[in-house]
């Protein structure tokens, strides 16, 4: 690099045929590689051109504002970037970086929410276990207690006696039980249709009044 009070030149390659005898000089042994790989690319530029090019790379691999330039009493052309007694301030362009637009990250929420979720209960509410209804007209609320909240996907079941019945949603529903004993489930499936989470069964008894038939036989008193 010719830079003040440095000593040393670094030289420019001998020139080719019908090349001008003027070299210039390089401000670091990275810019002549610069030099080198630029003069495989274009097809024999001048020593002057290449000496500018040089510059020009070396300006802008340094992101230098300001280069100087000086030519010597032999003719030879140096570049520097401080300022040299009898040099001219030429201005470079900072060299523009590449960016590379962000791209924006697009979170699409999977069809089962709740797919890789794990429900911790899964409760029957309503009836009470063993519990002895009366006057239900045939239809008993069943209710069951979920958490966490059902899962986009998933489906709550009630299951009466074997029969299942889908809450569409719904933590209580009404389903037919007439007199007698009952047996009642509750689960959640995925969009599979796979289990997810059962509840424990649960056993409830429906009474209803009945008027009985009057008495007949030979203990019956008939009227006087």
């Amino acid at each position: 690099m010719a830079e003040a009070g440095s000593g040393h030149t670094d030289p420019v390659a001998s020139p080719g045929p019908g090349e001008a005898a003027a070299t210039g000089t390089f401000v670091t042994r990275k810019a002549e590689g610069y030099a080198d790989d630029m003069h495989s690319r274009t097809s024999a530029p001048s020593r002057h051109t290449r000496s500018l090019l040089v510059a020009i790379l070396v300006g802008l691999s340094a992101q230098a504002a300001t280069l100087y330039r000086w030519v010597d009493t032999d003719g030879v052309v140096h570049w520097s970037d401080r300022p040299i007694p009898g040099s001219t301030p030429v201005e470079m362009p900072v060299a523009q970086g590449y960016h590379s637009a962000t791209r924006p990250v697009v979170v699409v929420p999977p069809n089962n929410a709740q797919s890789v979720a794990t429900y911790t209960t899964l409760e029957i509410t309503a009836p009470n276990a063993d519990a002895v209804l009366f006057e239900t007209g045939g239809i008993v609320q069943c209710s069951v207690q979920l958490t966490p909240a059902l899962g986009i996907g998933h489906t709550l079941w009630f299951e009466l006696d074997g029969q299942r019945y889908d809450s569409h949603g719904s933590l209580s529903l009404d389903l037919p039980a007439p007199r007698g004993e009952h047996v009642l489930r509750a689960w959640v499936t995925d969009a599979s249709n796979h289990t997810l989470i059962a509840s424990a069964p649960l056993t409830f008894h429906v009474r209803q009044a009945s008027i009985a038939s009057p008495p007949v036989g030979s203990t019956v008193k008939r009227p006087r």
